[in-house]
């Protein structure tokens, strides 16, 4: 499970495969701007999570993103 939290920005997560986009979330539930997706890979191998705000917009400051 990945989630990220901030109080700055409109959260947005993605999960990359080498073959492209696996997997992606802009908001936990329609009263928060939080993402948070849950992957469970079949296969050993390298993956990207991809962080930023809706929109792709620039934004400096804290935006935990624990891995569990």
């Amino acid at each position: 499970t990945v989630t990220m939290s901030s109080t700055a920005v409109d959260s947005f997560l993605e999960l990359y495969y080498f073959t492209g986009r696996v997997t992606f979330n802009d908001n936990q539930g329609t009263s928060t701007t939080d993402a948070q997706f849950t992957f469970t890979s079949t296969v050993s191998d390298i993956f990207i999570i991809r962080a930023q705000s809706t929109g792709g917009t620039p934004v400096t400051g804290a935006s935990p993103l624990p891995l569990q």
